[in-house]
């Protein structure tokens, strides 16, 4: 795995944490205000790990071009 692809699987890992954080803020926040705060707490999940997967995608499409690239 080439440097480039790496360092996009660190950024995908770092996107889904923050989505879990944010959500878990939202979540610590809102509790006094609303009891049941669902929506912020699934839109930051669900937002960081629709990044994260696009990140992933985005990493795993330079690892296959660098290997093609290496092939010929």
């Amino acid at each position: 795995m080439n440097k480039i692809a790496r360092a996009l699987y660190v950024v995908g890992w770092l996107a889904i944490a923050g989505g879990l954080f944010l959500a878990i803020e939202a979540w610590g926040s809102t509790l006094v205000i609303d009891p049941t705060p669902w929506f912020g707490i699934i839109y930051h999940i669900g937002s960081g790990a629709v990044v994260g997967v696009v990140i992933f995608g985005f990493a795993e499409i330079i690892n296959l071009l660098d290997k093609i690239s290496k092939k010929e």
